[in-house]
This record gives C-alpha cells, structure tokens and sequence, in this order.
C-alpha cells in the first residue's frame, strides 16, 4: 500500500471519549462540530453512549466515528480552523478523548 492510495480511500475519524460534561458536550460541542462537517464531506457514521461490548472492558462512554469521503478530507477537517475553533471545548468537557484517523480497508493493507 502506498501513503498516496490509503490517503485517498474513505477515510474515518474516529473518537473514544470520557464525557465529564454532558450539557457542555450536547448543547455546546455538538451543534458546532455538526457544522464544520459539510465542507469536507463528513457524515456522522456512528454515535454511541451505549455500544453492546462482545469482548474485553470498555470503560469509555462515547464512541464516535465520522466518515468522510478520503483521509485527506478527515485530517483537513481535522486540522482546519473551523473545527480547531470547536476542539477545545470537546476537550474541556471530557475527561480524556482518544483520537485516529485511519483509511477504510482494502486487501493490499494485508501485504507486506
């Protein structure tokens, strides 16, 4: 796989957050977020409070994964100023956030 071809799949956003901060986080931090999504095409895939653990703890309670067309647009959203202008209060209202943003799979991942 080259960086050139993994940059350029759907790429994912993928956040596993404690949330200290509900009020904060639902009426402050979401609204904003929501709408620095649209200029680089990112859709929310999955917003979970509450997910159905098969394996293993999981002690975090908020799981997130935005989808956006490539890698390249989810770290340019990412990385912009419109959703730099909203990340600090993410980050006030949680105890901690995880963050990656990773390619969607394809079976040249598996080589070498």
């Amino acid at each position: 796989m080259t960086a050139e071809s993994a940059s350029s799949r759907t790429g994912y956003a993928v956040f596993i957050e404690e949330i200290t901060d509900w009020d904060r986080y639902l009426n402050e931090y979401l609204p904003a977020a929501d709408e620095t999504l649209d200029e680089h095409g990112g859709t929310l895939a999955v917003w979970n409070r509450d997910p159905d653990v098969i394996e293993g703890e999981w002690d975090h309670n908020m799981t997130v994964v935005v989808e956006f067309p490539s890698v390249e647009d989810a770290r340019a959203w990412y990385e912009g100023p419109a959703y730099e202008a909203v990340k600090g209060i993410r980050h006030e209202a949680c105890e901690y956030a995880h963050a990656i943003i990773t390619p969607e799979f394809a079976p040249e991942d598996l080589e070498g």
